[in-house]
């Protein structure tokens, strides 16, 4: 085999002996300064310690990747900075150290991303330990990292809550999380909140309602109510119905004699004289029978003379001269508006001041004709009280 040239430590033509262990738990490094070019490598063991062994790794690169790494800068490396002098340095600890806990020094927040020439603060909403930074994952926070401090882990976002990049965002009123979300939910329609960080919005009142991301409940305007709870919007009362004041869960009917008109009702107005309205769902009076009203006003005048009226006497007989079954219906139409109708005018004068006082007395008398003329007439009579 042909000679080959020894190693000479940095070319002072002085064969270097390599150092080695004595031991299987010992390792030894040699560094190879300045390195060499080889494509092959005979070892000549010097000495033995006890038994013949022998092990060893080969750490280079080819000569192609050498003379690239001669001339060429590669980036810098996460948890490092480089300042420019080809040497990369440690951040938030000390250059090679074995003590991960002395930072000699610098920060033990600081971080890098790597191709920076400086550490960098810890950014918000990151956990970051040893020069690394990490992210809080989704619906986790950390509260704050200083120049000296950082928390190990991400916290658990709370409820009234939301947590996005890391970071913690208190819910306004009008909104509400249950620690689970990245934005604050708005109250649905119907729904309120009146204070901050809750995980939950309350319903509103009978006669109030709101609209989304609301913070307090209105009331219905005049005329209109709501029923229940979670009303997003208030009803307009019917024809008929008005609604007054506050709290209004349902509208009320307009009192006999008075009726509602449109919308925005907060009260009845009274019909026009010579009018009437009976009944509920009125949004018009109607006009009253001939004669009621001059009746009325007739028992009026009666009352404010002689007193209240305390018995009404009513004839309602029907007076025909010839067979009834021979009567058209024009006929007896015409009966019935001369007699029946007197009767309920009369008792329509009087009856609500009888139920007023709680007392008085109504007799109404009704005879009818025979089949013919007078000599067959048949005689009915009914009191009622």
């Amino acid at each position: 085999m042909t000679s080959a040239p020894k190693y000479c430590k940095f070319y002072t033509q002085v064969n270097l002996i390599f150092d080695a262990n004595s031991d299987r738990n010992t390792i030894v490094t040699v560094t190879l300064t300045p390195p060499i070019f080889a494509q092959y490598l005979r070892l000549n063991p010097v000495t033995w310690h006890n038994r013949i062994a022998l092990r060893m790794e080969m750490v280079g690169c080819s000569q192609a990747e050498q003379k690239y790494y001669d001339v060429s800068c590669v980036r810098c490396l996460t948890s490092y900075y480089c300042e420019g002098d080809g040497v990369m340095h440690s951040c938030a600890r000390c250059d090679n150290a074995t003590d991960t806990n002395d930072t000699c020094g610098r920060s033990p927040t600081e971080h890098s991303f790597g191709l920076q020439a400086q550490c960098s603060p810890c950014p918000a909403g990151w956990i970051c330990s040893q020069g690394y930074a990490a992210p809080c994952v989704d619906f986790t926070y950390v509260d704050y990292c200083n120049d000296t401090y950082c928390p190990d882990s991400c916290a658990q976002c709370e409820l009234g809550y939301a947590c996005r990049g890391g970071q913690r965002y208190q819910c306004e009123p009008g909104s509400y999380s249950d620690g689970n979300l990245k934005f604050c939910e708005m109250c649905a329609p119907g729904t309120f909140q009146n204070e901050s960080g809750q995980d939950g919005c309350l319903p509103c009142d009978p006669g109030k309602y709101s609209s989304k991301s609301k913070d307090r409940c209105d009331w219905c305007p005049t005329g209109m109510y709501a029923v229940g709870k979670s009303i997003d919007s208030c009803d307009w009362c019917p024809t008929g119905m008005y609604a007054v004041g506050k709290s209004i869960d349902s509208c009320d009917w307009c009192p006999t004699g008075m009726y509602a008109v449109g919308k925005s009702i907060d009260s009845c107005d009274w019909c026009p004289t010579g009018m009437y309205a009976v009944g509920k769902s009125i949004d018009s009076c109607d006009w009253c029978p001939t004669g009621m009203y001059a009746l009325k006003e007739l028992i009026q005048h009666t009352e404010s003379t002689l007193g209240p009226v305390d018995i009404l006497v009513n004839n309602a007989g029907i007076w025909v001269i010839r067979c009834m079954k021979n009567l058209h219906v024009e006929e007896w139409d015409q009966q019935v508006d001369v007699n029946i109708k007197g009767v309920l005018n009369c008792i329509g004068a009087v009856i609500s001041g009888m139920c007023e006082r709680k007392s008085g007395h109504i007799v109404n008398m009704s005879s009818q004709n025979g089949k013919k003329g007078r000599a067959s007439r048949v005689h009915r009579v009914e009191v009622l009280r």
